[in-house]
């Protein structure tokens, strides 16, 4: 009781369009509750095609240990960076550039044990 089914659908499958003009900037929003690389490996062919200069994602442990979670997360910046995006994390009127390579220390600024993150990725300038 209170649990609903929702039908995902890949992004592919929209029909989004991208190749009228390949220079019009993108922003993409992800708010899948922890599937968000199944969101994008259902949206390669977009991604290839987009061109996406913000993006912003919740990541949050999805695994039942840190190492399958970090194997997850590290896909999923895999895919965003290979679109030339950075990652940020915003706290209140700051940011911080977050690095990749060390996904274990990530650490959320006001309460150092929270294990999600608000994530915003932008081409640097």
């Amino acid at each position: 009781k209170g649990y609903h089914n929702i039908k995902g659908v890949p992004i592919d499958s929209l029909g989004l369009p991208t190749d009228d003009d390949p220079h019009r900037p993108v922003l993409l929003k992800l708010d899948v509750e922890g599937h968000e690389l199944r969101a994008l490996l259902g949206g390669m062919q977009f991604l290839q095609r987009a061109n996406i200069v913000y993006a912003m994602t919740e990541l949050r442990p999805t695994f039942h240990t840190d190492e399958d979670t970090f194997a997850s997360w590290k896909k999923i910046m895999g895919i965003l960076v290979s679109k030339g995006l950075v990652p940020y994390r915003v706290d209140y009127e700051e940011e911080t550039k977050l690095d990749v390579i060390r996904l274990h220390e990530w650490r959320h600024v006001k309460h150092p044990q929270v294990r999600y993150f608000d994530v915003v990725w932008r081409k640097d300038r």
